[in-house]
């Protein structure tokens, strides 16, 4: 008696795996974009709760002489700031790390 499989077996295996392979990628790069965006806008919460807190506790806003209403900031691993303050009560932010963008605003 032989042991292993025949040539019809491994091709109907082979086509099982091709056809999930063709569904699971297309959705797992959903994923990773939908996860990019929310890590984005997580980043952007995190910086404007780091703002106000800041503000709070040291009474004023941290201004910039070449332009005293928006900054430009880096953060680690490639994501960029940009903050729009007016008052402490109306604060934007606007993360972006290249694709993804996130966003977090206290006021109107």
């Amino acid at each position: 008696m032989k042991k292993g499989f025949t040539l019809v077996e491994v091709l109907v295996v082979s086509v099982i795996v091709a056809t999930l392979a063709a569904v699971a990628i297309p959705a797992f790069n959903g994923y990773i974009e939908r996860t990019s965006d929310q890590v984005c806008e997580h980043t952007a919460v995190a910086v404007l709760t780091s703002i106000i807190i800041f503000i709070e506790n040291n009474g004023y806003i941290p201004t910039d002489p070449n332009n005293l209403d928006h900054y430009r900031i880096t953060l680690p691993q490639g994501y960029t700031a940009i903050l729009s303050v007016i008052d402490k009560d109306n604060i934007t932010v606007i993360i972006q790390d290249g694709i993804y963008m996130g966003y977090a605003e206290i006021g109107t």
